[in-house]
């Protein structure tokens, strides 16, 4: 029972439906507490913790707390590195950085010893978010790399175009526009593959922050505008720094074209189709 209340919250919550997802683990977790499994009770508090995160961040805390106490209690190597792992990405979203570094080195490290290589991608991932979050570019680069290698070695079509990204994104940042934009192209090309509308939608955005700093701000007032018009009509949600990252840039880019030109050329970009927008961003690029 306990395990099929457990599969049932964590399918709530690949559909978001996170007040059953909620209601549903807690039923696991009081059975689990019952019959005295710290392993299964520490794995069950982690999708407690996630799946509260953005409606009550003590108590999500909380759920991490206790699931990296229980995860030390079993002397098991994989539940504590996925604890951390887990704790780790919440003090990431708390902004607690050191801390986070400390717990997800320790995730890698034991990861690594275990040879599991999805809990090692998820830990260089965070990693490399950490890395960018001190403006220490060069490092995010190569913990994205490392990142993609593994998801490319496990065949991880839906995070492929997440590590492009990501890597394109922190190359921007670190001032390297050309190999930026390899790599925006690359997220925008796979995600059109998969069928991953949210990768194209961001792909684009990165393609339009490239485009502002090397001057051409025509296409970059285009190809931002159109793309937050798709994040608000398709419920793109992205993390308040590439949100910030993106409106710079644009705002940028229209003080050099001026307020009548960027609201022209911002009313034509939104009048496109997302397909439309794709092959207008592909046609300068290589």
């Amino acid at each position: 029972m306990a395990k099929t209340l457990m599969a049932l919250g964590l399918l709530h919550f690949a559909q978001s439906n996170h007040a059953s997802a909620q209601s549903t683990l807690e039923k696991s977790l009081t059975i689990w507490r019952e019959l005295g499994d710290t392993w299964w009770s520490a794995f069950v508090l982690d999708f407690l913790g996630i799946t509260m995160r953005r409606q009550d961040q003590q108590a999500s805390s909380r759920f991490f707390d206790e699931s990296l106490r229980l995860a030390e209690e079993t002397n098991e190597k994989w539940i504590l590195a996925y604890s951390l792992w887990n704790k780790g990405e919440n003090e990431l979203y708390l902004k607690n950085l050191l801390e986070a570094q400390s717990l997800l080195d320790q995730c890698l490290e034991i990861s690594q010893s275990l040879g599991d290589r999805m809990l090692q991608n998820e830990a260089l991932r965070a990693l490399g978010e950490i890395a960018e979050a001190k403006q220490e570019y060069t490092r995010a680069v190569d913990l994205y790399k490392e990142s993609l290698s593994i998801v490319q070695e496990l065949h991880d079509i839906t995070n492929i175009s997440v590590l492009y990204f990501n890597i394109g994104r922190a190359l921007q940042l670190a001032g390297d526009n050309e190999k930026a934009l390899i790599y925006f192209r690359d997220a925008l090309l796979h995600s059109q593959q998969v069928g991953k509308r949210t990768g194209v939608i961001r792909a684009l955005a990165g393609l339009g922050v490239v485009s502002a700093t090397k001057g051409e701000v025509t296409r970059a007032v285009s190809l931002i505008s159109a793309s937050q018009l798709f994040f608000t009509k398709f419920g793109v949600r992205l993390p308040a720094n590439q949100l910030q990252w993106i409106a710079r840039h644009l705002a940028s880019a229209r003080a050099q074209l001026g307020e009548e030109q960027s609201d022209k050329a911002s009313a034509e970009a939104q009048t496109m189709t997302l397909d439309q927008v794709v092959r207008y961003a592909l046609s300068a690029n290589p």
